[in-house]
This record gives C-alpha cells, structure tokens and sequence, in this order.
C-alpha cells in the first residue's frame, strides 16, 4: 500500500493491488510522502476507487474536512448499507461527508436550514427518512450539536440520489416511482385518480414512457412548437398545477430536470382526469 498524495495528516489517496484508494486512520499519513508505506493496522476506513483515478472533488473533500468528521460519515454510510435493501452508488461517500461537515458546522454557529420538501421524503421515503434520523441522533450524540428533523429529510435524500446515481434500473423501481407520483396527485387535487380507469390507466402508461425517456433508456421527445403547449399550459393551469407538481418531485428525488413538452403531455393527461 503506497502513498500517491496525503490529504491531511489522517488521509491519503494510495495504491493497492492495482487500484486506488483512499484511506483513513488517526495520524496515518503523518509525515509521509508520495511512494512511502502505509502500514494496513493504521487503515481505520477506506475506500477504493471504481475507476483508477480518484475523482479531485474527492480529493479536495478530504483536504478541507476533519479526520472525526469522515469516519463519522463512513460510519453513517456503512449503517446505511446494512439497513437497506438496495445498493448505493459509491458518491455518496463524496455527498454525505461533505454535507455532514457542513450542517455540524452551521449547527455550532445556530444557523438551522427549513427543509421545504420534508413533507414529501417522509411520506414517500419513510425508510430512508428513519435511517437519516438515526443519523441524525448519532450526529448529536457524538458532534454535541442539535440537529432536527429538517437534517433527516437532507440526508435521506443522499440515500435516494445514491440509489439512482449512474445505476440500471428495474420495472421495480420505476413501478415505485409512479405509485408516489400517483399518491402526489391525489394529494394535490384530494381525488383519487384510479377512480376514473381509462384515463387513469392513459396516465399511468405514459408516466411509464416517460419515466424511462428521463431515464435515459429511450430517446428524448423533441417538440418545436413551443406556442402551442403555452396555450395548453395558460387554457389548463390547474392541471399544470399538478405537472409541476411532478417536475418538482423528480428534480428533488432524482435531479431530473423535466422538459416543458413534457410538462405540457402531463398537463393534458391530468385535464382529462379532472374533467370527469
């Protein structure tokens, strides 16, 4: 195991059997230099690159946080690895640490963040949601802060982005997708949808479409007359209400930015469920 760089006196990016990694340990990289030894009883964590180049992003998170601040966002990390059923996209150990040093620090200096979409990641996320309150209670426990509510729902969120970060997908997940898209626009309009069959099942059979078309899977619909969905958009706006509403959902859960056409193709399947 020999060093490529130190980041601080208790990281280093190494090199071993081929790959590299970054590890973690209480004083392991104190004085050491590009090429030297780092004796495997020091490595408290690590982590191991799925490509040969460490991202510098990694690199620069490292520099700037605390040695207790990262084996305490491992820590978190590896809990949540053994609690969940799915795997996580190796980022998060980027994501996580970084937000987790931030929100101690702001915690010590009694800046506290509203978390606007709280509401939506307990109720359609309530196993990440409990994982990011145990977090939470740990983080309080040990960082002698007063972390809320409002930090769970930021850091189940890291949970969800990792889930779908650069992963395949299966008819599972995307079947998940839609029960809570659907279950948002009964919320929304306090009606439920699956009451009106065909236009119910019209909906569901596009959100399935499109569902994959943001996913990457199928190719992006193009639609140039942009004059015509403002129409549709300014003669239905309560039915855009609930298009945005799934914009909104998608970009919180998933970074997924939603096209207008798209928006305006949600607007009028929703109208024709709402006009019955």
């Amino acid at each position: 195991m020999k060093v490529i760089k130190v980041l601080n006196n208790s990281a280093a990016i190494v090199m071993e059997n081929d790959h590299e990694a970054i590890v973690i340990g209480n004083g392991l990289s104190f004085g050491k230099k590009t090429g030297d030894k780092i004796d495997p009883n020091q490595v408290e964590r690590k982590f191991v690159a799925n490509t040969n180049q460490i991202d510098e992003k990694f690199q620069k998170l490292f520099e700037k946080i605390s040695y207790e601040e990262s084996t305490l966002a491992f820590e978190i990390i590896e809990h949540f690895k053994q609690n969940l059923t799915y795997p996580l996209n190796d980022l998060i150990y980027l994501s996580l640490a970084d937000h987790i040093s931030f929100a101690i620090e702001r915690a010590k200096t009694g800046v506290y963040l509203p978390n606007a979409v709280l509401h939506e990641v307990q109720m359609f996320y309530p196993a990440e949601y409990r994982l990011g309150e145990w977090a939470v209670s740990l983080l309080n426990e040990r960082a002698q802060v007063d972390l809320q509510a409002d930090e769970a729902g930021f850091i189940a969120l890291h949970i969800i982005n990792a889930r779908w970060r650069g992963e395949s997908h299966s008819e599972q997940d995307f079947n998940k997708i839609i029960s809570d898209l659907i279950a948002l626009l009964n919320d929304v309009y306090q009606r439920d949808f699956k009451q009106d069959s065909i236009n119910y099942h019209r909906l569901v059979t596009h959100l399935k479409y499109f569902l994959l078309r943001e996913f990457g899977m199928k190719q992006q619909v193009q639609v140039d007359d942009f004059g015509y969905f403002d129409q549709v958009i300014q003669d239905f706006p309560h039915a855009y209400l609930g298009a945005q509403k799934i914009s909104q959902y998608l970009e919180t859960f998933f970074g997924h930015q939603v096209p207008k056409e798209e928006k305006v193709f949600l607007t009028i399947h929703i109208n024709r469920i709402l006009q019955n």
